[in-house]
């Protein structure tokens, strides 16, 4: 991650890291009826499928320490939210 990557890259990197790791994003807005139109943070379709999965998962994020304070927060609102078989205590 580029330390000028701000929440909405961030956010973007991570649904298509998800998705290249063969997680089905889109299943979650079918699922609901969301369509294409309507907004939907990228960043909980990863932790609603891998929660669904129920299997674990490892995330590594690199130069996190220059993000900026918005894209820290996205960071921290999908740990928040990750499934407990994501989490190490």
């Amino acid at each position: 991650m580029a330390s000028d990557d701000g929440p909405a890259a961030v956010d973007a990197y991570l649904a298509h890291t998800f998705q290249a790791a063969g997680l089905d994003l889109l299943e979650p807005l079918r699922a609901s009826g969301a369509g294409p139109t309507q907004p939907h943070p990228r960043t909980a379709l990863p932790v609603r499928v891998l929660e669904a999965a129920g299997r674990p998962c490892v995330v590594a994020l690199d130069e996190v320490d220059g993000a900026s304070p918005g894209t820290v927060e996205l960071l921290n609102d999908m740990l928040r939210s990750a499934p407990p078989a994501c989490m190490s205590r």
